[in-house]
């Protein structure tokens, strides 16, 4: 079988081009966690007898079995183009097409507002992929809330199946990797921020973190903040806070405890290297589990609490730690705890996912059955 996955993220079995390239480039879609959730979703489908390959601009369709979208977080506004383009390539073949996870946003007091010539496309579009396959994977109950009550779906033909970055080691992800150490001033602790959803009092909450804490690093995102790491080049106006990292003259980037890391093995492999991380990032809290260190998620929107409610990933609502100001030892003894809970559920979510494929006539990686 042979399947078309549209994305123009590397794929980790083809040669990796250098953390430079990828990022001059914009390869990753502006922000690294783009590169695991779609090699993670392409690493579950790669087998012997199911033929992965990227679409490019032109090819025919109906050579091929199935179309796989892996949209991320795509249902909100100011995505119509994106979307008309979408159901412009349906319509015009014949093949199915699958969608392996998608998600929607919120505002901080979780709820989602759609214009409604974002719903009328949304709907056509997904209509139109419905009539030639069984289900839809969303990536929480939150958006499958939305398909549902704004754009009109069919309920049954919705299934939650969380990130599928989650699953990046298939049923060879090790359980319980290390003893957690108890809590210590001198730890090693991975920070991370979204820079267009914090409010001042998380981001005071980091900087006091910071100051306390001499061994605590930024793991940085986005684009912008490896251009800022490795070219010294503030980031944009609009995204600046002048309590965390986003310009040349923020005491992390002097005192060089800012990281960057584009290649997803390279980042795995430093985040084996820290004791605790923690921040609004949900990929980098993905990231840091799966490698055996605790992490803490800081939820700001539906768009990340609805994969750390799924998953079980330790997470506290933002409004609960600017209100309550837990220490990071609190939060750390947490996350440890909240790690049990993950790995515990881990094989359940795995067949989850795995049975959405299935019904959806996809061949998975034996590696993940």
């Amino acid at each position: 079988m042979r399947s078309l996955v549209f994305s123009t993220i590397p794929f980790e079995f083809e040669p990796m081009p250098s953390d430079t390239y990828i990022v001059d480039n914009n390869l990753f879609g502006n922000n690294v966690g783009n590169m695991f959730f779609f090699n993670a979703a392409v690493k579950s489908l790669r087998c012997e007898t199911h033929e992965i390959i990227r679409y490019e601009e032109g090819m025919c369709l109906n050579d091929y079995d199935f179309g796989i979208f892996i949209q991320a977080n795509q249902i909100r506004n100011g995505t119509l183009e994106w979307i008309n383009n979408d159901y412009n390539l349906i319509k015009g073949c014949k093949i199915p097409f699958v969608i392996v996870c998608i998600g929607t946003d919120s505002t901080p007091d979780f709820n989602t507002y759609l214009n409604q010539d974002v719903i009328d496309s949304y709907y056509r579009c997904y209509s139109e992929i419905l009539c030639r396959t069984s289900s839809i994977g969303v990536r929480g109950d939150w958006t499958k809330k939305v398909l549902v009550e704004q754009i009109g779906l069919p309920e049954e033909r919705i299934d939650v199946i969380g990130c599928p970055s989650v699953r990046y080691f298939g049923r060879d992800l090790k359980k319980f990797s290390r003893n957690y150490s108890n809590f210590d001033k001198e730890m090693k602790i991975a920070v991370n921020f979204t820079a267009y959803h914090y409010d001042d009092d998380e981001a005071i909450y980091l900087y006091k973190l910071l100051k306390e804490y001499r061994n605590s690093y930024i793991v940085f995102t986005d684009k912008v903040e490896a251009d800022l790491l490795w070219k010294g080049i503030n980031v944009p106006q609009n995204r600046q806070h002048e309590l965390l990292p986003t310009t040349v003259n923020h005491f992390m980037m002097k005192q060089d405890r800012c990281r960057f890391i584009a290649t997803q093995q390279e980042i795995m492999t430093m985040f084996k290297t820290f004791d605790f991380s923690i921040g609004s990032r949900i990929h980098q809290a993905i990231i840091s589990i799966i490698s055996g260190c605790p992490a803490l998620l800081i939820a700001h929107s539906t768009r990340v609490l609805e994969i750390a409610e799924y998953h079980n990933i330790p997470y506290i609502l933002r409004t609960e730690l600017v209100e309550t100001q837990p220490s990071l030892e609190t939060l750390y003894y947490r996350a440890c705890t909240g790690m049990i809970k993950f790995y515990k559920s881990y094989d359940d979510k795995l067949v989850e996912y795995t049975n959405f494929l299935k019904k959806n006539n996809l061949i998975v990686n034996p590696d993940y059955n």
